[in-house]
């Protein structure tokens, strides 16, 4: 069940998958049962059966196993979520790593638009996994590479 104020872009929806209202999916798999709450974006995922993605969370380019949750207000990227593991709010997983060895937080792309400067410094998103039965706590903070 789709809520007709939700966008569903190039995405294969199960016919019991429910989409609440104001979510964005594009790209995306939702198996039998897969919930997504209010104001959720979903985008190049993967959401196995009985997932579940709380209210004003978003869930990029990331997959959820069986009967996993993220409650409200989760930013996920780049993360593969096992089976049956439980993320409350506000947590973030996958999140990119910021250069610390560098003469300025600004990014090459920036350099290179802004002064046709070329740092030649390059950058890697690691994959972040979190494993089965796996719980963790409000406002966690889970990094790529983990």
């Amino acid at each position: 069940m789709v809520m007709n104020d939700s966008t569903i872009v190039e995405s294969e929806i199960s016919d019991s998958a429910v989409v609440y209202h104001r979510a964005f999916v594009k790209n995306s798999v939702l198996q039998t049962k897969a919930t997504v709450a209010d104001d959720c974006t979903i985008t190049n995922s993967c959401l196995e059966e009985n997932s579940y993605i709380g209210h004003r969370s978003m869930f990029i380019s990331s997959y959820i196993g069986v009967g996993s949750y993220i409650g409200s207000d989760g930013v996920v990227k780049n993360t593969k979520i096992g089976n049956y593991s439980s993320l409350s709010w506000q947590i973030s997983a996958g999140g990119g790593k910021h250069q610390i060895d560098c003469a300025s937080s600004y990014s090459d792309d920036w350099w290179k638009r802004t002064f046709n400067v070329d740092l030649g410094r390059t950058t890697t998103t690691e994959k972040c996994f979190i494993g089965n039965d796996v719980w963790i706590g409000s406002g966690a903070i889970i990094l790529g590479g983990i």
